[in-house]
């Protein structure tokens, strides 16, 4: 969770009055944040990264206004036409499609001014733009560019700039490979031919979106007029994070100047974008989440104090959102606003109608005694991820690929399908620790996933492998029956098994009521040497989810 230290000082420059650090303490919980310190002239506290307008003294005195009743309803905030025209190359829709930008003109920015917009740019990049990948910005002093601006497709072994606090020029692909920002966002863009740039009419690059900016459009404290530019994948998060980051500008004193953006066929656009979203919630909505029975009046007044603007409408609410929240999604969002602005101090608290009891899940039960009993054979627990590859659940335990719950959209040659055994996973953890010392022994218990004949079926499972010098078939065997006698189940039966996992001749399938339960053996000197084991393994695998149904039943 995000966090902010808040100086009463600061906050009392934007709120226009005078507010102390025991009313800060006392009053920002009600706005929905968390008191995480309270030191010597400030108090730090977290807050939503649904909220990114709280990353700044600006945005939380926004809020604040509200609650103290100093400033109702929708902040409104006002730009001149745009003077600049920022061209865009077409070849960039398939690389980094979407371009937003602004000016800021006549702000003055102090060192801590500075700092808390560095804090908020971050705040955007790690919340919205998801660590840069979907959005990234850059924020540069307007007097050191010629305009128009150009954002560009360029050669990454031609193209040269000096990148912010490096005093030579170099390549774009050395930006990548030597500079701390290229070593850790380089990912986003590498593996396209041409990269994107932004440069000046005089060919002077100002900035290597999402990677960093250039050293000539450095601010300081003497900087008084910025250009702003948003490079993104998706237009509305970028629109919105320009309108964040424009808020605070205006709140600081600066006025907000739009900017043209020309594409090659000869359309255009232009930014910000202040328009207000509008949705509709009715009253009777509103009081049943709540468990209140506020007037119209009191719900029109609290979303007033929450910087919305309002129209009532008999008993529905038409309520505009400022284009610098990103977190109203749903007509619940807005009942949550009515119960901030209301007073979360003043709702009635209330009983639950029905008095219950409750009880574990059987299939929780089951898998806790198992938990208890492996442990009490000397295995250690471990935790493995539901997803995983084919490379890992299959050619590396010598089973075939078969039907499988694949995954649409991977974002990863390592995270393709749900797995339909834990042996492969617990093969793997052996195979992470073979510097640590033996006899090893683990097992896991979890959901797997299988698919026959187009049918998923989700089967809760239970597996252990033991790794040492003697490793065999009848200790894995005698775990086993140890298990299964504590859990009950009896008059099991062991018929020879073929699973490619385990050695010829050493692995049986473990029967119960006629019916496969799972399957036990030595793990395949092929298996042991794909993952670098050079200790026999034996293991097994059983189906808990007939002993869930059983318990189910009690």
């Amino acid at each position: 969770m995000p966090v902010i230290e808040v100086y009463p000082e600061r906050l009392s420059r934007f709120l226009g009055i005078d507010v102390g650090l025991k009313q800060l303490v006392e009053d920002l919980p009600w706005l929905g944040t968390d008191i995480e310190d309270v030191g010597e002239g400030f108090v730090k506290i977290e807050y939503n990264p649904n909220r990114p307008d709280f990353s700044s003294h600006a945005g939380i005195a926004r809020a604040y206004a509200g609650f103290l009743e100093i400033g109702l309803g929708y902040p409104e905030a006002v730009f001149s036409s745009p003077k600049i025209e920022f061209h865009f190359d077409s070849r960039l829709r398939g690389i980094r499609g979407v371009l937003c930008s602004a000016v800021v003109r006549n702000v003055e920015l102090a060192e801590e001014d500075l700092k808390e917009v560095i804090n908020v740019q971050e705040v955007l990049h790690q919340g919205i733009g998801r660590n840069r990948r979907k959005v990234s910005i850059g924020i540069h002093d307007l007097d050191k560019i010629r305009p128009p601006v150009y954002y560009m497709a360029a050669d990454p072994d031609v193209t040269s700039f000096k990148p912010l606090g490096i005093e030579r020029r170099m390549t774009l692909n050395e930006v990548l490979r030597e500079v701390d920002k290229g070593l850790e966002y380089g990912h986003i863009i590498r593996g396209f031919d041409k990269y994107p740039v932004i440069v000046d009419s005089s060919g002077e690059v100002l900035s290597f979106p999402p990677i960093i900016n250039s050293e000539l459009t450095r601010l300081t404290p003497e900087t008084r007029n910025l250009f702003i530019d948003v490079t993104a994948l998706d237009e509305y998060y970028a629109s919105r994070a320009l309108n964040i980051l424009l808020y605070v500008f205006k709140d600081m004193g600066g006025s907000i100047e739009a900017v043209k953006i020309i594409y090659d066929d000869g359309s255009e656009k232009t930014f910000p974008d202040f328009k207000l979203k509008t949705m509709s919630v009715e009253a009777g909505y509103i009081n049943s989440l709540l468990g209140e029975n506020l007037s119209n009046a009191e719900i029109y007044r609290s979303l007033l104090k929450c910087r919305f603007s309002v129209v009532n409408d008999g008993s529905v609410f038409k309520v505009g959102i400022p284009p610098y929240r990103v977190d109203i999604m749903h007509n619940v969002d807005l009942v949550e606003e009515v119960a901030i602005g209301y007073g979360l101090w003043r709702l009635t608290p209330t009983y639950p109608g029905a008095s219950t009891i409750g009880l574990k899940h059987p299939e929780t039960m089951v898998q806790d005694r198992a938990r208890l009993i492996m442990i009490g054979l000397g295995y250690t627990e471990v935790f493995n991820f539901l997803i995983t590859n084919e490379d890992q659940n299959y050619r590396m335990v010598r089973r075939p690929v078969g039907e499988r719950a694949r995954l649409a959209n991977s974002s990863s040659v390592e995270l393709t399908m749900l797995r339909d055994s834990l042996l492969p996973g617990l093969i793997r953890n052996l195979s992470s620790n073979k510097h640590e010392k033996y006899p090893q022994r683990i097992f896991e218990t979890g959901p797997i996933v299988r698919v026959s004949e187009g049918s998923v079926v989700t089967r809760v499972s239970l597996a252990g492998v033991s790794v040492h010098s003697s490793a065999s078939f009848s200790e894995a065997k005698s775990v086993v029956l140890s298990l299964l006698n504590n859990l009950c189940v009896e008059r099991v039966l062991f018929e020879k098994s073929e699973d490619p996992l385990f050695t010829p001749g050493r692995a049986a399938k473990i029967v119960f009521n006629s019916s496969p339960l799972g399957v036990v053996g030595e793990v395949h000197p092929e298996v042991l040497e794909l993952n670098g084991l050079e200790n026999p393994a034996a293991g097994f695998e059983i189906d808990l989810t007939p002993l869930v149904e059983k318990y189910s039943k009690r």
